[in-house]
């Protein structure tokens, strides 16, 4: 039988942000926390009209832990790290991260239900995340990553997960690229992410599964013009292929949200 002093020595330590009751739209620009070395920064997909602060950066970290480890972990890249090509074509690079406070845990858990984009370098999926590993394919490359991980971070709260973000642990070298054609291809990112994001607050599902929310909010991003119909059969052929391998789809924990209650600087446990 497990005892408390196990469940203590399983516990993963994090940070959390904490909320601003006043903010209403709830996304959150994570690269600031990471203290960098080039000033202002933002993730490339994080919505253009909250780049300037509104409270979607610097809020204020507490340490906490979690009883599993996040399912989807981002690494975050020194010299070149991901933005988007409006950073490219008006900031300086190269850039590099500090990481959190000394005094705090190295890895930052995003609570649910606020949103932000994660790519897909450097991330990790663990099994229970393994159902959002698929990346649309009617969009561009620029993009496809980022729709993948707004839909996906929906669907994790239902599952009593999180994403998580990191110091770190890669030097990106970045090949030589168009920055023009860049911003060219990363135009739904500049004019879709707000309206996706507004979207997912407000969509819900009362099905019993995750199988099934999945498939009904693949299916809401097509009938929105987020992706096209080969996405929506993509993402419903890779539904029955995971069944097929006998993939176990991890049950709904609806009512386990967590909360961080603690002032900054007390140690809160958060269970799932």
């Amino acid at each position: 039988e497990q005892t408390a002093q196990d469940n203590q020595r399983s516990a993963i330590a994090v940070s959390f942000p904490q909320l601003d009751p006043l903010y209403k739209v709830k996304v959150f620009n994570p690269y600031p926390s990471f203290r960098p070395t080039c000033g202002h920064i933002w993730p490339r997909g994080f919505p253009l009209d909250h780049v300037q602060g509104q409270g979607a950066a610097n809020w204020t970290l507490a340490a906490s832990s979690l009883a599993r480890p996040p399912a989807i972990q981002q690494f975050l890249a020194d010299e070149d790290p991901d933005v988007d090509a409006i950073f490219r074509l008006t900031r300086q690079l190269p850039c590099s991260f500090e990481g959190l406070p000394h005094e705090l845990p190295s890895t930052l858990a995003i609570p649910h239900n606020v949103f932000l984009p994660y790519n897909a370098q450097a991330t990790s999926h663990l099994y229970e995340a393994f159902w959002g590993l698929l990346l649309p394919v009617t969009v561009h490359g620029r993009v496809s990553d980022i729709w993948r991980a707004y839909l996906t971070q929906k669907l994790l709260w239902d599952v009593g997960q999180v994403v998580a973000f990191t110091s770190p642990h890669v030097i990106h070298d970045r090949v030589a690229h168009d920055y023009l054609k860049d911003f060219q291809s990363e135009h739904d990112l500049y004019l879709k992410t707000t309206a996706m994001v507004s979207f997912l607050a407000s969509w819900a599902s009362d099905a019993p599964t995750l199988l099934e929310r999945l498939e009904q909010l693949w299916a809401a991003f097509y009938s929105r013009g987020f992706v096209e119909l080969g996405d929506l059969r993509l993402a419903q052929a890779w539904i029955r292929d995971l069944l097929v391998v006998g993939y176990d789809f991890p049950d709904l924990r609806l009512g386990k949200i967590m909360k961080v209650d603690a002032p900054q600087g007390v140690k809160a446990r958060s269970e799932f």
